[in-house]
């Protein structure tokens, strides 16, 4: 019981300070993408973040998973399904070809960044190498113009070396962004 309740006080923190880099993230974007008049995340979005974490249906189980010694369990399975179910930033809450809400895509970025800087100790570089060996894969199975938006908003904010993408098709993601900006 003691062993559980100060996974869950470490978990707590934790948390929170990932929702606190959610949140910087999530402006940053935002004041990023502005100059495409792109629609950035609400302030009330990024201060939901996760909030679900928190929840009776997945507090003690990330706790236990992270902090205690139940590493694999049907308890975090349950809790990370329904963590996906009940978060829409991220990709696996979404069917194949199926298309983010825009929020929830820029949302997504932000979460990556914020998780680098909360769990890693800073925040990514340009050639980030968790972006270009995963953040691809991750949003493969959605929708075209979900995938362009994730990567127009990593190029936007000076990732495009990260997700190996080659000056011609950043210029295409800029064209589509900016198609995406004026028909909104």
């Amino acid at each position: 019981m003691l062993k559980d309740i100060v996974s869950v006080v470490k978990l707590i923190v934790v948390v929170m300070i990932h929702k606190w880099f959610v949140f910087v993230a999530g402006l940053w974007i935002n004041s990023c993408i502005s100059h495409f008049s792109i629609k950035g995340v609400s302030l009330w979005r990024l201060l939901k973040h996760d909030i679900s974490k928190l929840s009776q249906s997945e507090l003690l189980a990330y706790a236990r998973h992270f902090y205690g010694k139940q590493r694999s369990s049907h308890e975090w399975e349950k809790a990370w399904e329904h963590h996906v179910l009940v978060n829409d930033h991220h990709p696996q809450h979404w069917k194949p070809g199926e298309e983010m809400d825009q929020e929830a895509a820029i949302e997504l970025v932000a979460d990556w960044l914020a998780a680098s800087r909360a769990y890693l100790g800073s925040w990514p570089k340009s050639d980030w190498e968790w972006v270009h060996r995963h953040a691809v894969d991750e949003i493969s199975h959605l929708g075209g113009s979900t995938k362009a938006l994730v990567l127009s908003v990593l190029v936007c904010i000076g990732f495009g070396k990260a997700v190996a993408l080659d000056h011609k098709a950043i210029l295409e993601l800029e064209k589509d962004l900016h198609k995406r900006s004026t028909l909104e």
